[in-house]
């Protein structure tokens, strides 16, 4: 079978650059969230502040509740990069896809990427956040479109991991 990519990520040299915002906001606050993981933080005043202007504040909850299963749950390294990079990881597609088909109502997809990450338990446990969060973002006006991700955009070496 021949993927089709579609052209607006094939052709940009800054991939999240010509995401949607709706799509580059969902990527640039799972790699906040990330790096706030990373150094332990108790609290993401960063984070915080992107939901609140993105009127999301109501919908942190299933967010921070979904990335903490995912974080403990995760059974491989994931490929999610530094706030800053410009490429997109194969994770970070998959995080789309994730949160696309929930707002579209794909549950086999959103299934297959969770259980592609997590351990079946905490599978289980990540479906439900991430129904909430899809939802609050399509409330808040960010629907995410279906587009099929080259799955070849990371660079490895600047790519922060999740596990």
């Amino acid at each position: 079978m021949i993927r089709q990519v579609d052209p607006i990520l094939q052709t940009n040299r800054c991939a999240i650059c010509a995401l949607p915002y709706a799509e580059r906001f969902t990527v640039w606050a799972a790699r906040v969230w990330i790096e706030c993981f990373r150094d332990n933080c108790q609290t993401c005043p960063r984070l915080e502040n992107m939901f609140r202007h993105a009127q999301l504040s109501d919908h942190a909850g299933p967010f921070y509740e979904f990335f903490t299963v995912v974080a403990h749950g995760a059974r491989r390294e994931l490929d999610f990069h530094s706030p800053g990079c410009k490429n997109i990881g194969e994770d970070e597609q998959l995080l789309l896809k994730l949160f696309s088909a929930q707002q579209w109502g794909s549950t086999v997809t959103a299934e297959t990427v969770l259980t592609d990450w997590l351990a079946p338990t905490a599978a289980r446990r990540a479906v439900y956040p991430a129904r909430l969060f899809a939802h609050g973002l399509a409330e808040a006006g960010l629907v995410l479109e279906c587009r099929n991700y080259p799955l070849a955009m990371t660079d490895s070496a600047i790519s922060a991991a999740l596990h």
